[in-house]
Order: C-alpha cells, then structure tokens, then sequence
C-alpha cells in the first residue's frame, strides 16, 4: 500500500473519531431537552382534557428512556474510538515501517518496473523521494542519509 493511501486513512479515522465526539455530545444535548420539555408537551398536548389522580407512566419513563439511549451511544461512540485510535497505531506503524522501494516507486503511479529509473535504489529520483526518504530515516542517521541523497543528485546532476 502506497504512503499516500495509509495517510489518507489515518485521515479519515481521527476525523471519524471526531465526528462521533460530537455525535455524542449532541446525543446527550437531545436527551436533557428530551427530558426537560416532553414531559411539557405531553402535558399540553395529550392530557390536557385528561382528568387525572395520578402521574402517568409515561411521564416517569421518559428520563430513564432518555438517558438510557444517551448512555448507550456515548458507550457505543468511545468502543468505537478505541477501535479507531489502536486502527491508526497500526497504520501509524505500517507508513513508518515501509521500504525504501515503497516510498521511492509512489510518484511512479504503479506502471514503475523500477528498472526504467536513475540510479535511485528503486530508479527513481524525483525530489518528493527524497523527501520522503528523509522524513521515513530516525533522526540520528538523517544526516548521513542526506548526504548520500545529495551526493546521488550531485552525480546525476553532472551526468
């Protein structure tokens, strides 16, 4: 799978887990004026010709209904949070453990032979490579990567 595409997913899945944050806020929001202005409105509207002697049972329901459904989807919302965040650790990981050749070929829109190049490690050598190359190397051997990398363009140069 090409760095760009892991990228695009690890997109995707912090912005879902962003979505579902709200969701469940307003989900909650619903459910206090759920629980705050039914009881009102049942009141005006279907018992308002209604001699009563005692409280429905639906009047006593709707808190409980409310924050039950509120309850359920927050669970629902941070077990799938969680799925996410250990999906994106994966992903995380699979982006930061690719080869040079998986990094190399991805400007290459997968007609590459890898043959057809330069003298790169896979025969391309186009500066988002290198950059690439770069930031996928630990920070204690980037400098000797960026001096390999310029002096491959050096030589290609004076070709």
């Amino acid at each position: 799978m090409k760095r760009s595409a892991l990228e695009f997913q690890i997109n995707q899945l912090r912005q879902q887990n962003m979505v579902l944050a709200l969701e469940s806020l307003l989900m909650f929001v619903a459910a206090l004026f759920s629980t705050a202005l039914l009881p009102q409105i049942l009141f005006k509207y279907v018992y308002a010709n209604v001699q009563l002697t005692e409280e429905p049972v639906l009047l006593g329901r709707i808190p409980d209904v409310a924050f039950a459904i509120g309850s359920i989807f927050f669970i629902f919302a941070m077990i799938k949070t969680v799925m996410n965040v250990m999906k994106i650790g994966r992903l995380e990981n699979d982006a930061s453990n690719m080869t040079m050749s998986d990094v190399c070929c991805m400007s290459c829109n997968d007609n590459c032979s890898c043959s057809d190049h330069g003298d790169c490690v896979c025969g391309c050598e186009d500066d988002t490579t290198m950059e690439v190359e770069v930031e996928s190397v630990p920070t204690s051997k980037m400098a000797e990567k960026m001096k390999t990398a310029s002096k491959k363009k050096a030589i290609s140069k004076r070709k």
